[in-house]
């Protein structure tokens, strides 16, 4: 299926929005454009939002001696002041208050100075007057309680100091401020972060550029206590805005749609001709080249439609293959396991030779486990919700331990097992069950398909920023017209399937596990010298810090 037209169109969509909207765009600009600038002046001069970042960064990227000609209307509003002392407690710069009131300078002791909340930090205080309650045995109840609240990575906070104050401000208990027996009401609310007016004042201390310790101190008033009125005065503003752009909307959008249902229309119904099955139905088209661009894309699309239907039929071929594979494999164990069975259980096999036949009912019992299991195993990798539970690994002492734990095996088979296992760690992200498994079908592989004597090599390096694990071994080799479809399910080196190689998955869960943890495994053209089948996982490395403290 193909358009008929190739011709490019003259005009896009983007053209056709940009034409009709151009002039509701510009209207609606203009309106938004009028009522933000009005309202913006309106709450920057009564109700400016304060902005102690900004404050912060741009005081101290300023150099001192300019400090004077600092905005500081801007940033924190009216009201607003700051001072600047040096690392022994020194004043160096002092402004007053937006507004040039002299009388609201920031005048406060080296005591007072260190009760300050330092701005941005996890810590607060609270202060709380606490219900009046009888003196008894002549003690002074309680009057105030300061706490200090310290706030978690999470958020969430905890209570890690108090004070107990009575009536006159000084300290009955408590673990905060040791050695200070006493505290005055605007040490009190210094405390909590506000001066006398109710004003918000911190400190911040920082190092200049030239490496001097310097700290801030400066105040500002909450934005909930400037004027509310322009907030509100937005409520009427919209009562005319929005049925003007619900109307112009409403035109606008009636007008495209009767466009675009003009060029969506033929597409439309070659889709839907296309669902009922009938093919090259999609006529000359004539439209905005991008919808060209998705009748293309829909050419496209049918055709991967087509190709994946195929791909869907030769696997379930293939399933079914495996399926007829399986019964084959299985009936020829089953029919030994039962007639030997009947045998001894009719007490017609001679006395010296029930071990044989017990010794074979079990070695079928233990092939059609093993054929079930790598069934099993290749459906439950199959599964979409399968996933590999990983942990960070020492590829190299897994790998090793592994390869100890089936150094006799091998051995009793007459395979020679080398093995290049760098003494370093090299740590990736693993599933161990899962990849035990890897392991195991490849060291399998190259036993069941190789004869007694076979070299096995087992090789673990670092290259190109990943772990790179190859078995190799110098058996028989793979047959070419096999090689570039190793890693499919159902595909074994033994066609006959008379000697009991399996049922071809055990590649195919390689494969399948590997892309689990974020690998590949390839069948390599060129192995290493005296070999002649190389396979080659590769897994991504993890960073430094996922094990520095393993």
């Amino acid at each position: 299926m193909s358009t008929r037209n190739k011709k490019k169109s003259h005009y896009s969509v983007y053209h056709l929005l940009t034409v009709n909207y151009i002039c509701f765009t510009l209207l609606l600009f203009a309106v938004f454009f009028g009522i933000y600038t009005a309202w913006s002046r309106y709450v920057g001069h009564y109700a400016s939002i304060p902005d102690p970042e900004g404050f912060l960064r741009e005081v101290r990227e300023l150099p001192e001696d300019q400090l004077a000609s600092f905005p500081l209307n801007r940033y924190l509003g009216e009201g607003s002041a700051f001072s600047l002392y040096n690392g022994e407690g020194a004043l160096l710069y002092q402004t007053a208050a937006a507004g040039g009131n002299r009388q609201e300078l920031i005048r406060l002791s080296l005591e007072e100075r260190r009760l300050l909340p330092e701005y941005g930090s996890n810590t607060r205080y609270l202060s709380t007057e606490l219900p009046d309650r009888s003196r008894e045995g002549g003690s002074v109840s309680s009057a105030w309680m300061v706490s200090r609240l310290d706030y978690r990575a999470n958020g969430d906070p905890y209570l890690s100091g108090y004070l107990l104050l009575d009536e006159d401000l000084r300290v009955q208990s408590g673990s905060l401020f040791p050695g200070k027996d006493q505290f005055t009401e605007t040490e009190l609310q210094l405390l909590r972060g506000r001066d006398d007016s109710g004003r918000r004042i911190f400190r911040n201390s920082y190092t200049n550029s030239q490496g001097a310790d310097r700290q801030l101190i400066f105040r500002y008033r909450p934005r909930t206590e400037g004027p509310t009125d322009p907030l509100r005065s937005m409520g009427m503003v919209w009562l005319f805005l929005i049925p003007a752009y619900l109307i112009i909307t409403a035109v606008s959008a009636l007008y495209l749609s009767r466009r675009a249902r003009a060029f969506l229309s033929p597409l439309n119904r070659a889709i839907r001709d296309y669902s009922l099955g009938e093919a090259d139905t999609l006529p000359d088209y004539k439209g905005p080249k991008e919808i060209l661009e998705i009748a293309e894309s829909f050419n496209q699309m049918e055709d991967r439609l087509q190709k994946s239907e195929s791909e869907r039929k030769r696997m379930e071929a293939d399933r079914r293959q495996l399926l007829a594979d399986i019964s084959h494999d299985l009936k020829t164990p089953i029919t030994v396991i039962a007639g030997y069975a009947e045998a001894l259980r009719d007490q017609v096999v001679p006395e010296d030779q029930k071990g044989y036949y017990l010794d074979t009912i079990v070695q079928k019992t233990r092939t059609v486990g093993e054929l079930l299991t790598a069934f099993h195993d290749f459906e439950k990798l199959e599964h979409p919700e399968m996933r590999a539970k990983t942990e960070p690994v020492d590829l190299s002492e897994f790998t090793r331990e592994y390869l100890a734990g089936h150094y006799q095996e091998l051995g009793l088979g007459r395979f020679t097992l080398e093995a290049e296992i760098p003494e370093e760690p090299i740590y990736c992200a693993l599933d161990q069950g899962l990849f035990t498994r890897v392991l195991d079908n490849l060291i399998n592989n190259a036993m069941c398909y190789n004869p007694p004597g076979t070299r096995i090599l087992a090789e673990l390096r670092v290259q190109e920023g990943e772990a790179v694990l190859s078995i190799a071994d110098d058996g028989r080799g793979i047959p070419e017209e096999l090689k570039d479809r190793i890693f499919d399910p159902f595909v074994t080196g033994d066609d006959s399937r008379s000697r009991g190689h399996g049922s071809g998955l055990g590649l195919a869960i390689v494969n399948k596990i590997v892309g689990m943890h974020g690998g590949r495994v390839s069948l390599e053209e060129e192995p290493p010298q005296g070999f002649r089948t190389e396979f080659c996982i590769r897994l991504p490395l993890l960073p430094a810090e996922s094990f520095t403290n393993l």
